[in-house]
């Protein structure tokens, strides 16, 4: 796949832990066939939900005004 069917195809509402042979369990993102296309890091893990709850936090201010 190149990068731009990569972008059109994850959601980084799918991620999940998969556990891989005999490596330990680490998440992926899923693309929309279900398949695990990238692995993620501990901390690109944790910046992704951080970045999901600002985007709620914006959805929530733009609604109150």
């Amino acid at each position: 796949m190149d990068r731009e069917e990569i972008k059109s195809k994850i959601d980084l509402d799918k991620i999940e832990s998969r556990i891989i042979k005999d490596l330990p369990t680490q998440d992926y993102i899923i693309d929309d066939k279900g398949n695990a296309i990238i692995r993620l890091s501990p901390l690109e893990f944790k910046l992704i939900e951080k970045i999901k709850d600002l985007e709620e936090r914006i959805k929530d201010l733009e609604d109150k005004t």
